[in-house]
């Protein structure tokens, strides 16, 4: 009995451990939805795309003060020999302090301007510690 009670202090640190360290990735089946991370906590944000049709998706709005950026997006497409395939566009995201914030994103040309995405994604964020 005695064994057990010195193995529980370990077993709840193991699983706060893992609930802090856990990443999220929201899809299109996400858009309109709110969702609840922990500082620190990574968040990735995966959309489908064809970066050879010269749209991209977009940071149109974010509270950087709540979430933020690391890095560039990211392109990646399943078959890399054929030239024109579609594939997704990866932002990845990390809580920095609590608050809330609403992340959207607009599929559109960066160079065309004064027009509007022809795709909208829009999710709620809020940081909070646990």
């Amino acid at each position: 009995m005695e064994k057990l009670f010195r193995f529980i202090p370990f077993a709840i640190l193991i699983i706060v451990l893992m609930a802090c360290s856990s990443t999220r990735t929201l899809t299109v089946d996400d858009n309109g939805k709110n969702f609840e991370v922990n500082p620190q906590a990574k968040l990735y944000i995966k959309l489908d795309g064809n970066l050879t049709t010269g749209y991209q998706w977009q940071i149109l709005e974010m509270d950087n003060n709540v979430i933020e950026l690391i890095g560039e997006p990211e392109y990646k497409t399943e078959n890399t020999s054929l030239t024109g395939a579609s594939g997704s566009f990866i932002f990845h995201l990390r809580g920095k302090n609590t608050g809330q914030t609403t992340v959207k994103l607009g599929y559109m040309r960066p160079w065309e301007t004064g027009v509007e995405p022809i795709e909208m994604y829009e999710v709620t964020i809020v940081v909070k510690s646990s």
